[in-house]
This record gives C-alpha cells, sequence and structure tokens, in this order.
C-alpha cells in the first residue's frame, strides 16, 4: 500500500456490547471508527471498512501486475487514487 496515508497495520472488526469499532493492533493500538448508533446495517459497515486496507492492496496488486483488463485496470486506478488521495 505505497500511497495509503491512512493508519497502518491490520485493521480489525470488534464487537462491542452495543457498538462495533474497526481497530488496528501492533506497533500502536488505535481506534479507526466506532459506531455510535447501533443500527442494523452498523455491523455490516464495520466488517466491510475492516476489510478497507487489505482490499486497497489487493487492488494495487492486480494494477501493479497487470492482471486486469484495460478497463479494468483504468477503473481500479481511479478508485486506487480515491481512495490515497
Amino acid at each position: 500500500m505505497s500511497n495509503f496515508k491512512g493508519t497502518k497495520g491490520k485493521w480489525q472488526f470488534v464487537r462491542y456490547e452495543k457498538t462495533f469499532a474497526i481497530e488496528t493492533f501492533g506497533i500502536t493500538n488505535w481506534t479507526i471508527l466506532q459506531t455510535i448508533t447501533n443500527q442494523p446495517q452498523d455491523e455490516e459497515n464495520a466488517k466491510l471498512i475492516a476489510c478497507a486496507p487489505e482490499m486497497l492492496e489487493m487492488l494495487e496488486h492486480f494494477v501493479n501486475n497487470n492482471m486486469l483488463s484495460i478497463t479494468g485496470e483504468e477503473m481500479a486506478q481511479q478508485l486506487i487514487k480515491k481512495a490515497t488521495e
């Protein structure tokens, strides 16, 4: 994730009593996001967000190794730019 300027480390989905969070553990422990509404979709949103750094890394891998069609690569590059700038 060469261009990623966000919180480094593996993001993890964490379930608390009434809320959900995305946290990273490692050199520093950091809460990246925590829900406050306890709505039905909060858990699913938190799980998706927790996977974002890994999805970005995989997308960069596909682009860097020419594993996408030209159209797919253009779309991937736009998403990478959107996520990192």
